[in-house]
């Protein structure tokens, strides 16, 4: 019995003792093998890229997006003599880290002023600079924490260069205190469902939130050095001088892209010169006028006009609410400029080329894709009703005689649609515009006392 007991111990205890051993020595190879192996290796996310910049792909914009991995230098193993890992030099080397990455944040954040802020309306139909432009914007600003920009991007999804600078979404600019990308509202809308240069405006105004002042431009300008600085201290200025609701205005001195082969450009800081938009020519048919600007001597002050131009319009942001931009004025492009200049003007508002530049225009851009390039089936008949609208705010007449193109009883409901709302102040009257600009609507004749003056 005795016997037998052992030898069943010893069959059942030999195998178990065997496997005990070798699970032992198994675990203590793995885990060497497993420690042998480890590698402090950082998180290195894939790279989005813009069109524009290297890559050339289209991904949606990330505006706070935040990716540190550049910060994070690797940590080599420390093997000792033996082949093991050194645990202490890689403590050692993860307290450097700490301090590295600790040193390469930003400190507390410096104040910011923001009594001077500026909302900034860009309009972009496939244009492909957008992008330098509001990377020039934010460049060359005095005080670029305080610009804040609504983008309307009327753009093609692939293959199309962006409005938002891809320096902008680097990991560089994201770690900062302030980087552009905050202060930039980008809506995309598809170039099918634009309705011409009016509603690209429209747009741009619905992304203001409260800014001090608010400046219109189109999507292909370069600046003059602290331009934002120049352009509050010239709209106080003529505050100062008796004029409590002034509008800066005009069409700007070109500039030239040294890759069109058309010259380069004189330093755009100081010049002597600016333009003037002082004088304008009727559009016949249409029985109302488009404006023309000339370059000129500076002034020591701006001067009176009374057209306000859409490439450039600088004024207090309150204007937004009190002359807000007409949406039913569908695929025009002449007539918005002469309609705002009105409503302006009879709201109170007096309009002054500036003295001095603030920014260059890009006029020469004979590749540039234009609104009437991808247009829908029915836009004649909207752009016609749109012409209407204008007609019959401006009470326009056939050249020669006092006969009403549009009546004010017109029962069409595009013409008459939120007139109330989109219509003429009460403050002036239309007579007395036409009278202050010189201009004959009868006769479709302009006086040039405004470029006399120069």
């Amino acid at each position: 019995m005795a016997v037998s007991s052992l030898r069943w111990g010893i069959g059942l205890g030999l195998p178990l003792l065997l496997a005990v051993l070798l699970f032992g020595v198994h675990h203590a190879f793995s885990l060497q093998a497993r420690q042998r192996t480890v590698r402090v290796t950082p998180w290195k996310p894939a790279t989005a890229t813009m069109t524009g910049g290297p890559g050339a792909s289209v991904v949606p914009i990330q505006r706070r997006q935040v990716e540190t991995a550049a910060l994070l230098p690797s940590v080599p193993e420390a093997p000792t003599p033996s082949g093991a890992v050194d645990w202490t030099q890689i403590r050692k080397a993860r307290r450097q880290r700490a301090r590295q990455y600790s040193a390469s944040l930003p400190a507390t954040p410096p104040p910011r002023d923001h009594s001077d802020s500026i909302f900034v309306s860009v309009a972009s139909y496939r244009d492909p600079e957008c992008q330098p432009t509001i990377l020039d914007m934010f460049t060359k600003a005095k005080e670029p924490t305080a610009l804040f920009v609504g983008a309307v991007e009327q753009h093609m999804r692939d293959g199309e260069t962006v409005c938002m600078p891809p320096e902008f979404l680097t990991e560089e600019c994201q770690l900062r205190h302030f980087c552009p990308s905050d202060n930039i509202e980008v809506r995309h809308i598809h170039p099918r469902f634009s309705r011409g240069p009016t509603f690209g405006r429209y747009i741009g105004a619905l992304m203001w939130r409260g800014e001090k002042y608010y400046m219109m431009i189109d999507s292909h300008n370069r600046f003059v050095s602290h331009w934002d600085a120049v352009a509050v201290a010239m709209h106080k200025g003529l505050i100062a001088d008796g004029y409590p609701k002034p509008v800066l205005s005009h069409y700007p001195e070109p500039w030239n892209n040294p890759a069109d082969g058309r010259g380069g450009n004189a330093p755009l800081d100081n010049r002597d010169t600016t333009s003037f938009t002082c004088t304008a020519t009727f559009v016949d048919h249409l029985g109302y006028i488009r404006f023309d600007g000339y370059v000129v001597r500076r002034s020591k002050k701006p001067r009176n006009q009374p057209w306000a131009a859409a490439g450039f319009l600088f004024a207090d942001a309150s204007v937004l609410q009190e002359v807000p931009f007409d949406p039913h004025l569908h695929f025009v492009f002449d007539g918005e400029e002469v309609l705002y200049s009105v409503r302006l003007w009879t709201h109170g508002y007096d309009i002054f080329s500036p003295n001095q530049n603030i920014l260059y225009h890009y006029y020469y851009r004979p590749k540039a894709k234009k609104f009437w390039s991808l247009l829908p089936p029915d836009y004649h008949h909207r752009q016609n009703a749109a012409h209407r609208r204008i007609q019959r705010y401006l009470q326009t007449v056939a050249k020669g005689t006092n006969r009403r193109m549009v009546p004010d009883d017109d029962k069409d409901p595009v013409v008459t649609a939120d007139q109330e709302k989109y219509g003429l102040g009460t403050n002036r009257t239309l007579a007395a515009w036409y009278d202050f600009a010189g201009v004959d609507k009868v006769n479709y004749k302009v006086e040039k006392k405004y470029c006399s003056r120069v």
